[in-house]
């Protein structure tokens, strides 16, 4: 069995150690100033992307089996046309949200670059 810890945002596993506190002591280490991805905000926008997507695929789904005759599950309204314009909205908006992150992210990386060299 692992022992699980937590510290910041990262999950540590007694003597493995994931993504994010490597970054993290990479980042706390680095005496060079230069700018890093954003790992927790990319994970976060991604994260909610995947939930949306997910809420997105069932209620698609739904109403799909609805249209097909099947019954909906007990307590589940008929989702409509303009809920899922919505949840494509807001998944559009999510994935917008990522890039943006990752072309500043980018952006002031080139720039660090460019005056080091």
């Amino acid at each position: 069995a692992f022992e699980f810890h937590e510290t910041c945002c990262c999950e540590i596993r007694l003597g493995i150690m994931r993504f994010g506190r490597k970054l993290a002591l990479q980042v706390t280490s680095d005496q060079s100033g230069a700018p890093y991805l954003s790992h927790k905000c990319m994970k976060e926008a991604i994260n909610k992307t995947v939930r949306d997507l997910r809420l997105y695929q069932a209620r698609s789904q739904s109403l799909e089996n609805w249209k097909a005759g099947l019954p909906l599950p007990e307590g589940e309204a008929i989702p409509t046309e303009n809920e899922l314009r919505q949840l494509e909205d807001g998944i559009k908006e999510l994935d917008q949200e990522l890039f943006t992150i990752v072309e500043e992210d980018l952006k002031r990386i080139f720039v660090h670059v460019r005056a080091t060299e």
